[in-house]
């Protein structure tokens, strides 16, 4: 190719890269407020959508509309919805209230349920409160609880605090537990102490120690500096 030829390309080149350039921005624009129309968002201009693409958007906007209808979200626009899914919908807010209300949640509307729905949210609640007892938790309700419910609750307490104190954990108060629990606490408080003693694990008492123990520690203390 002559060196005027390849001029001449190369001009013809430059002349259309703008050309190419802005085309690329508008097919680019195009596809950005498509996908601006399509989610919904307050950018997209539908004008300048083709006949297809509004075809789409509008599908895509009546599915966003059924999903937060039947969501119960507050953007819902029954206007859109034909007889058949209000109906639909109506079971789906109803079948949320009682579920609602089953897990004991303050957006229960009690008023709507059937009488044999209230009996199952009354069972329910009975459960969450006796379950909440049990774990003693702040929202028991002792006054609901059976005479049986109230003696497993006390004993769930009991084990509580007995547990506590074997593991010399806060929340232990040792006039809660029988002379025979108090027995098995000390010997775990002192199991503890010789433990700690023997690896170093934290504080040690060595005047809880007997003699056969105190040479336990010596010798565990000289193996340990060897091994330093």
């Amino acid at each position: 190719m002559s060196v005027t030829r390849l001029f001449l390309f190369a001009t013809l080149v430059a002349g259309l890269s703008p050309l190419v350039a802005a085309a690329q921005t508008r097919d680019n624009s195009e596809i950005r407020n498509f996908q601006d129309c399509m989610n919904g968002y307050a950018e997209c201009n539908p004008e300048r959508l083709s006949a297809e693409q509004r075809q789409e958007v509008a599908d895509a906007s009546h599915d966003r509309n059924l999903e937060s209808c039947l969501g119960g979200s507050g953007q819902c626009d029954e206007s859109q919805l034909s007889p058949a899914i209000k109906k639909e919908i109506e079971c789906a807010a109803h079948a949320r209230n009682v579920q609602n209300c089953l897990d004991g949640l303050t957006v229960c509307d009690k008023p709507k349920l059937t009488a044999e729905e209230q009996q199952l949210v009354i069972r329910a609640n009975h459960e969450h409160n006796f379950q909440n007892c049990l774990s003693g938790w702040d929202e028991c309700q002792m006054a609901s609880l059976t005479d049986p419910e109230r003696s497993q609750v006390t004993a769930a307490a009991h084990e509580r605090v007995f547990e506590s104190c074997i593991t010399g954990m806060d929340g232990c108060d040792q006039k809660e537990l029988s002379p025979s629990e108090q027995k098995q606490v000390a010997k775990a408080a002192h199991d503890r102490n010789l433990e700690n003693c023997l690896y170093e694990l934290g504080a040690c008492d060595k005047r809880e120690l007997n003699a056969q123990e105190m040479k336990q520690v010596a010798a565990a203390t000289r193996d340990l500096g060897l091994l330093n």
